[in-house]
């Protein structure tokens, strides 16, 4: 069972919402708050829970990442400049791979969107026409 802000609060001998101001990084909370809540949390192992986060807040901290697939050397590349480069602006990438596959890259794109991805990145070959006769 996930333990509660409730578990640390109780723990750290603090209200719910100081415990959370904690949590989320106020600064309006003395030093000696922050480590007693802080060392509740370690203790317990406390987790935050991302989805609730992300209700209040409207955000997911996720990119979803569509791409043909990682045997390019430049989507490779590219797979992971961007998740270096995302990672530290505080975002997480969901990775998905299509393998040119229309069907599966539907699925992929419904399935980010039922995430709430903060941003999509769509990453396909550029092809050219080719011309006749030659």
């Amino acid at each position: 069972m996930a333990v509660t802000l409730d578990q640390v609060a109780d723990a750290a001998g603090v209200s719910k919402s100081t415990a959370s101001r904690v949590l989320s990084g106020s600064s309006r909370v003395s030093d000696r708050t922050k480590r007693a809540v802080q060392s509740a949390a370690e203790r317990l192992g406390y987790r935050p829970n991302r989805i609730a986060s992300g209700l209040r807040t409207r955000r997911s901290n996720l990119i979803g990442l569509v791409i043909t697939n990682l045997v390019n050397a430049s989507f490779h590349t590219i797979t992971g400049v961007l998740q270096q480069r995302l990672d530290e602006c505080g975002y997480q990438v969901l990775l998905c791979v299509t393998d040119s596959d229309p069907v599966r890259e539907r699925r992929y794109l419904d399935m980010l969107l039922d995430h709430r991805v903060d941003g999509l990145i769509i990453v396909a070959p550029v092809t050219t026409p080719r011309r006749s006769g030659r």
